[in-house]
């Protein structure tokens, strides 16, 4: 599981019946608190609530390969697991992963595009010219992103994290 993947379900259109919730505050990250009303709360990512989890009978599960795959096989017996490597690549990469996977390929397509589009209107004039030396292009993180979503379409999805988030990771 990781709240960066319940992030990306969320840019896609995508309501999951349970998340992990933020360490730190102990409940759904504030960004996305307000789209994630009614979602089960699975618990912080060291510990997932895993009977929570089968209660819940997710149609698929997002999991951090490198911090969850090696439990792959209990949560494949929940439902169709998804490991997504988030150490690979950047959040782009990761949301349009998983847009392959359901099937939301045009809608990642048009929130990276409206993500740039805003993203260059707030770039600083000096960044342009940084860009190209390796440095950044104004995106404040290059391997996260946040996601929001006006669709509120749900559907029946579910990631699972990996531990680092606990510990001031990701996750």
């Amino acid at each position: 599981m990781s709240i960066h993947l319940t992030n990306n379900l969320l840019a896609l259109g995508i309501k999951p019946v349970g998340s992990v919730i933020g360490g730190d505050v102990q409940d759904f990250l504030p960004h996305v608190k307000d789209q994630l009303d009614g979602v089960v709360k699975y618990g912080v990512v060291a510990d997932p609530d895993m009977k929570a989890l089968l209660a819940s009978k997710p149609d698929y599960i997002f999991i951090d390969a490198v911090y969850s795959g090696d439990e792959l096989d209990k949560f494949e017996k929940i439902a169709p697991t998804i490991a997504v490597d988030m150490d690979e690549g950047t959040w782009r990469d990761h949301l349009l992963q998983m847009a392959g996977y359901v099937g939301r390929e045009a809608e990642a397509e048009s929130f990276i595009a409206n993500y740039e589009e805003k993203g260059g209107a707030c770039r600083r004039p000096d960044q342009s010219q940084a860009r190209g030396r390796g440095e950044s292009d104004g995106d404040p993180d290059d391997r996260q992103g946040t996601a929001r979503d006006e669709h509120g379409q749900t559907a029946r999805a579910h990631h699972v994290p990996g531990p680092r988030a606990q510990h001031g990771g990701r996750g």
